[in-house]
């Protein structure tokens, strides 16, 4: 069955990039899976301190028509520290430190994503580093992102983030090229942005006779170009309001 949703939702996602390139397709269903999974178990754990020993049988993600995750929905038993308000429960694990919470938390997403990055690669040209580099991008930029929403320290929100990021570069199966963090300046205004360390290949995905375009937070081009992209990322940003 696994597969045959696959080939759907594979499919359904192709139809939605103008050139309908297979790399671009496996790269955005990848990134998709990424943010749409780590987000709640990595927001569990750095915020509130709480992890799921999640396994396959015990999570699932609602596709939207367009192909991105628009529901996620976990069933797994939930690990906490001392002095947390569910401890004592039947139901409930205990751990001793953050260390081990952190430990847990990251190798189950490890172990969750792992045969769904397979199923991609299966159908798409996009290598298995990059899948496991969007994991990386999508844990840090969704918790620091929200904390600029929200008005929050995002500096302290990427701070959060990095033992997670450690612990993913040990526990996955292929080398990581981690996010960035970068301070950026213009006409006064001054921001804090995650820049990914795996490009998403969205430039790839407009038709040859179209103007390159690439996210503000891409790594593709120099130093200098990433930055002035930022840069006019934050310009916008400013005299939207």
């Amino acid at each position: 069955a696994v597969p045959a949703i696959f080939d759907g939702w594979f499919e359904r996602i192709r139809r939605t990039i103008p050139n309908g390139r297979a790399d671009v397709t496996g790269a955005y269903l990848a990134s998709f899976l990424a943010g749409a999974i780590a987000t709640p178990l990595v927001r569990a754990l750095v915020e509130h301190e709480r992890a799921w020993r999640t396994t396959a049988d015990a999570a699932w993600v609602h596709a939207h028509d367009d192909g991105w995750i628009d529901g996620v929905a976990i069933l797994a038993p939930v690990v906490v520290l001392p002095g947390d308000r569910a401890a004592g429960r039947d139901d409930v694990e205990v751990v001793p430190g953050i260390a081990e919470l952190t430990t847990i938390a990251v190798r189950h997403l490890v172990s969750l994503v792992g045969p769904l990055f397979a199923e991609v690669r299966a159908r798409a040209p996009y290598g298995l580093r990059g899948m496991w580099g969007a994991l990386a991008d999508s844990m840090a930029s969704d918790l620091t992102w929200a904390a600029h929403v929200d008005g929050r320290d995002v500096v302290a929100a990427w701070r959060s983030v990095q033992p997670a990021l450690h612990c993913l570069a040990a526990a996955a199966p292929r080398s990581l090229t981690r996010p960035t963090f970068e301070r950026v300046e213009v006409d006064g205004a001054i921001a804090h942005l995650t820049v990914r360390g795996t490009c998403c290949l969205y430039y790839q995905s407009q038709h040859t006779d179209a103007p390159i375009d690439y996210c503000s937070s891409c790594p593709m081009g120099s130093e200098a170009t990433g930055r002035a992209r930022r840069q006019e990322w934050l310009r916008r940003n400013v005299a939207a309001g």
